[in-house]
């Protein structure tokens, strides 16, 4: 008799079912999720071939294994795809009526698509595991090549931003991963790789991550003091982070916290060209032109409302120049170009991801995962995590496949 899942790497098959025609097609599901954590931020815009990946795989998935869509899902999976799809529907109808970004609705479309099958299977928690090593060790060797190569700051096909936030979402996993392990040598490899990692984030520059990794952390370790009294562990862990902050800053970070005191200078003497100063001005207008359209928004249609702005002399001509495809903050974008309703559902949207994530069965995975969305909340403050493909990609696959790999906790209803 048929089990409820079927497992992905590290299944186990009857000897009728060992072949390779039935074990192949339950594997290839899994090459978008391994795509978007590994090869997708070596390649030059990488994040384009994924959309063809999912529907590669969602074909033969479909072809061979049919059966198993017919199964049913249980009430977490099932608002949380729910959740993802009113968002996706909503933002379809947003960029038919008034225009959009396309890029960010063609991630969130594949992500419902993907997620739509990827949510049948189940993942072992060792091969989550071993992706997310993988992943972390191959943007470490990656991020330090760029950082050398480029005398600073990286650059090159990568934008540090999003990129810096993809960093911190396998940095959040493999931190947690660490504090959890019981066996000594894999908690100190795993630690350090986290360090590498964290190193890896400074070498992005990106204030918007990089500042709150430096309060989330400590609180973390914290709280695992109090709660599992491991005072050695969590106390050395707290002196090797905050050497490592100040030595990062200093050697990393000293020319970009120059440059953030001289922007806040500028601004104070009334120059507000910088980026904070743009920034400051954007999130100003936004909440002037969402005023006008609260309830829908303005969809792609909110730079002619930034132009009628400007031609009244409400904002500079240094934020025109700028012409700002976003408004640098996730909430603000939303409320402005899908207005309160669009917030509303991405915010359920948020809370049922939330309530993934806190119903794993596994406290590593559990804390990660808050952790993640922390921070992905944390970097949607100063910047759009949730309309750059390859972070959309990271944070929607991981979500799902820390449920996958450890389902609902008894006793959890949500």
């Amino acid at each position: 008799m048929q089990s409820t899942y079927f497992e992905i790497l590290g299944y186990s098959l009857s000897n009728s079912d060992s072949s390779i025609n039935s074990w192949l097609p339950q594997l290839l599901p899994l090459v978008p999720l391994v795509y978007s954590f590994t090869l997708m931020w070596w390649i030059p815009e990488g994040d384009k071939y994924v959309p063809g990946m999912v529907i590669i795989s969602l074909l033969v998935f479909c072809f061979y294994s049919r059966r198993y869509l017919e199964l049913k899902l249980d009430g977490v999976r099932k608002k949380f795809l729910v959740s993802v799809w009113l968002l996706t529907l909503y933002q379809i109808s947003v960029y038919f009526i008034k225009g959009d970004s396309w890029t960010e609705l063609r991630a969130l479309l594949t992500m419902a698509v993907y997620l739509s099958f990827l949510s049948f299977l189940k993942i072992r928690i060792f091969w989550l595991k071993l992706l997310l090593i993988i992943s972390g060790s191959g943007l470490v060797v990656l991020t330090y090549g760029l950082y050398l190569a480029h005398g600073g700051r990286i650059g090159g096909f990568i934008n540090p931003i999003p990129y810096a936030t993809a960093l911190a979402a396998v940095f959040s996993m493999i931190f947690l991963i660490a504090i959890h392990e019981r066996c000594l040598w894999k908690k100190n490899a795993l630690f350090l790789l986290s360090v590498a990692i964290f190193l890896a984030i400074l070498m992005t520059q990106t204030r918007g991550i990089a500042l709150p990794l430096v309060v989330f952390v400590p609180c973390v370790l914290v709280y695992w003091l109090i709660r599992e009294r491991s005072f050695k562990f969590a106390i050395s862990v707290l002196c090797i982070f905050f050497l490592l902050v100040m030595s990062g800053v200093y050697f990393i970070s000293k020319g970009r916290i120059e440059a953030t005191s001289n922007e806040v200078a500028a601004i104070e003497a009334g120059n507000q060209t910088g980026s904070i100063g743009l920034r400051l001005q954007m999130w100003g207008a936004a909440f002037d032109i969402w005023r006008q359209r609260p309830v829908f928004g303005w969809g792609q249609t909110h730079s002619e409302a930034l132009r009628a702005m400007y031609r009244s002399g409400d904002v500079s001509k240094a934020l025109m120049d700028f012409n700002p495809p976003h408004y640098h903050n996730q909430f603000i974008d939303m409320a402005v170009k899908k207005g309160a309703l669009g917030l509303a559902i991405f915010v359920f949207m948020l809370y049922r991801a939330i309530a993934m994530v806190s119903a794993s069965s596994s406290p590593a995975l559990r804390w990660g995962g808050s952790l993640l969305i922390a921070l992905y909340l944390a970097a949607g403050l100063t910047d759009v995590p949730y309309r750059h493909p390859g972070t959309v990609y990271i944070f929607f696959s991981l979500v799902m496949s820390i449920y996958l790999a450890a389902p609902k906790r008894q006793g959890i209803v949500r």
